[in-house]
């Protein structure tokens, strides 16, 4: 894959990934911490390598809202750390 094939594949995983991330509650958590930025990169770049991206799409049509992400998510041990914070800090 070329640079230019990596970059939409980034492009079309992050429509994916924050939905993901609105489903299970952490997506504004990623502009409100300190860490935010430096983790949302790193959540790009797993998403961006994932082979998973119908499975991806398939869940997220089925789900409004969500407390783990599925199995075969990259992402699913940082949303389910997130949360965790989330619900301590609440």
């Amino acid at each position: 894959m070329g640079l230019f094939g990596f970059i939409e594949r980034i492009s079309g995983r992050s429509v994916l990934m924050e939905a993901m991330f609105a489903r299970l509650g952490v997506r504004d958590w990623f502009a409100t911490s300190t860490n935010g930025a430096q983790a949302l990169r790193r959540a790009t770049l797993r998403c961006a390598a994932c082979d998973h991206a119908q499975d991806c799409a398939d869940w997220l049509e089925t789900h409004d809202r969500a407390d783990h992400a599925p199995e075969f998510c990259r992402n699913r041990d940082l949303t389910d750390r997130i949360a965790k914070a989330m619900r301590k800090a609440s």
